[in-house]
């Protein structure tokens, strides 16, 4: 089917059909899908209604929006065309109605529609499969299997083993081959299998990053076999995805860029470097902004708290004087981007913060009322979303030896270990066993970001992971 998708000069996708307010969610889709210097003017109550968010929310989540197989349809034609009844809306309308709601979240004074805060709340949470379908879209031009598979992991399949291979007719070319379809293995087979192709194939770790925070045991896998079938939830699917346009940004294993590592059925062997132990956590996590205000500000107080960011001195032993512990500390809430959309000329550990406004903005906000979701400035929104990017499903600590600050899998605890592993360009956490090793998760230290603690001179060591 593939094949067909891709060649076919346009292709119309069968929606269902309509519902009773279909009509209203296409005419609003139409006109939010217009250039920005076409939009129209309204006043607030034209468009902020709760009908007219929950029509576009029935319309995006019509059963085509959550199946695997129906993603290639999207994903490899060239033009397409959503119909319902006889109600139709032109692809590329969508793709800028997803930008313009990128500029309009950002933005007080976008445009003349004046859509309100809490409309603008509601319009994204339904645009969650359309992002990650675009996003597919995108990669698949650029190669990035890997992403394509959290990106439509959000999607169903009656058959699990449907979930890694509804994904392989979009693996581009230089993955041709590299994992068939085999119905006769269980689904445990077939994760263990996808999890050893792509490290194969790509000699890095990023298939770690893809393990889900507190990973249920639906399936007998191993700790370092993403479970496809784990349910994310909606709270998840923005910034989670998000996260994965971030891995290649970082360099944690340096110079050491192929994976070391063996293999026996269970277990992985994989050569890296322990690099210390966590040792304390923060209790509460950041999780959905919706959190009470008391929350919210108990929560800062005791991130402040454990990274004591107003003491004068500098960082750690990799940065010598390079960063206070102020600096080291905002640029750890924000994953070392206070711009996920700009690539950075230097590592993570070098800059020095020159404005420290937009996460005081992004504190104030935090800790207040929360009337809105907008800022005044394109930094602070950069800042927040970068915040909400690196935090998701994650908990602020710091290390025993060396009191490194990181975001960690919110299911670590402490004596938890930090490891860098060769190929891997996230650091990865590890849970000590009898003699072997699971993984948590992957997180972001920082400091140890571009290579800092594994240099070409390092000691490596195999650590088995089940």
């Amino acid at each position: 089917m593939n094949d067909i998708y891709s060649q076919a000069a346009n292709v119309i996708i069968w929606l269902g059909e309509p519902m009773s307010d279909a009509a209203l969610a296409f005419d609003f889709l139409r006109d939010f899908g217009r250039p920005r210097s076409e939009l129209p003017t309204s006043n607030d109550g034209d468009r902020n209604t709760e009908q007219t968010a929950m029509s576009v929310r029935s319309l995006l989540t019509r059963p085509w929006w959550t199946r695997i197989w129906t993603a290639q349809e999207w994903i490899l034609a060239g033009r397409t065309i959503f119909q319902s009844g006889q109600l139709t809306v032109d692809g590329e309308v969508l793709i800028l109605s997803l930008e313009h709601y990128r500029y309009h979240v950002k933005h007080t004074d976008c445009c003349g529609m004046h859509l309100t805060s809490d409309f603008l709340f509601r319009l994204g949470d339904s645009l969650q499969s359309l992002f990650a379908l675009n996003a597919v879209k995108q990669l698949y031009s650029r190669q990035d299997f890997s992403s394509s598979l959290g990106y439509l992991r959000m999607r169903d399949a009656a058959d699990p083993r449907d979930k890694v291979y509804g994904v392989l007719a979009l693996a581009p070319s230089q993955y041709t081959g590299f994992l068939r379809a085999d119905y006769n293995a269980s689904v445990e087979q077939v994760y263990e299998q996808l999890a050893l192709a792509l490290i194969d194939r790509t000699n890095w770790l990023d298939i770690f990053s893809h393990i889900a925070p507190n990973q249920p045991q639906n399936l007998k896998i191993p700790s370092w076999v993403p479970d496809w079938t784990v349910n994310m939830g909606k709270e998840y699917s923005s910034d989670w995805t998000e996260r994965f346009k971030m891995i290649t940004r970082y360099d944690a294993c340096g110079s050491w860029t192929t994976v070391d590592y063996d293999h026996t059925p269970g277990v992985l062997r994989v050569k890296g470097l322990i690099i210390d132990t966590i040792s304390t956590l923060s209790i509460r996590r950041l999780g959905s902004y919706k959190k009470t205000q008391a929350y919210r500000s108990q929560l800062l107080d005791e991130m402040f708290k454990i990274a004591t960011p107003i003491r004068t001195e500098y960082y750690h032993k990799y940065h010598g004087q390079r960063q206070t512990r102020k600096e080291a500390f905002w640029l750890t809430m924000c994953g070392g981007y206070q711009d996920m959309t700009r690539h950075r000329p230097e590592a993570i550990s070098e800059p020095h913060v020159d404005n420290y406004e937009p996460f005081e903005e992004w504190e104030a906000w935090f800790r207040g009322q929360r009337t809105s979701y907008q800022f005044q400035n394109d930094r602070s929104r950069s800042v927040a979303d970068s915040i909400a990017s690196v935090s998701k499903g994650r908990a602020f600590g710091r290390t025993a030896n060396h009191g490194l600050f990181g975001w960690v899998p919110k299911n670590s605890v402490a004596g938890d270990v930090v490891v860098i592993f060769t190929g891997g360009t996230m650091p990865i956490v590890l849970r000590p066993k009898d003699g072997y090793y699971t993984v948590v998760g992957d997180a972001y230290i920082h400091g140890v970001m571009d290579g800092e603690a594994i240099p070409s001179s390092a000691s490596l060591e195999y650590l088995e992971l089940h």
